[in-house]
């Protein structure tokens, strides 16, 4: 038979294991968050250099557009034409923009949805460990 003093070690081991699992998850889940803003930063980072990009093509076409009106001023109809194509051109970068940044924060959203959801399972076990934890203390 097992003296009293066994047994308190032995909780007292089932206790100190419990703790470290515990402290590994909680490791295991600030690191996971870590990358993930990592990778979030660098999304977001990518698309901010694209957009710009998109944004100074626009300016460019704008100021080309604006160009041909002063050289072509004698000639209406094609100067009408291409100021025309022009704003056709920046209407459709600019859905094209918004579009691409609607796609952006739906990635965003999907990757705030995966954390909360791998959060919460955190959380669980957690509080599984803590409920072993307090029944082996209880005994």
């Amino acid at each position: 038979m097992h003296r009293p003093m066994e047994w308190k070690r032995e909780i007292a081991r089932s206790a100190l294991s419990l703790a470290r699992s515990a402290q590994a998850e909680r490791d295991n889940e600030s690191c996971f968050f870590v990358c993930a803003a990592g990778v979030h930063r660098l999304i977001r980072r990518f698309h901010v250099k694209h957009t710009d990009a998109q944004l100074d093509m626009v300016a460019w076409k704008l100021d080309e557009s604006d160009k041909e009106m002063v050289v072509s001023g004698d000639n209406q109809d094609l100067c009408v034409m291409n100021l025309l194509k022009s704003v056709t051109e920046v209407r459709n970068d600019y859905q094209n923009l918004r579009k691409e940044l609607m796609e952006v924060q739906a990635l965003q959203r999907e990757l705030s949805d995966k954390l909360r959801r791998q959060l919460r399972h955190v959380h669980g076990k957690f509080a599984q460990l803590r409920e072993r934890l307090a029944a082996a203390n209880a005994q």
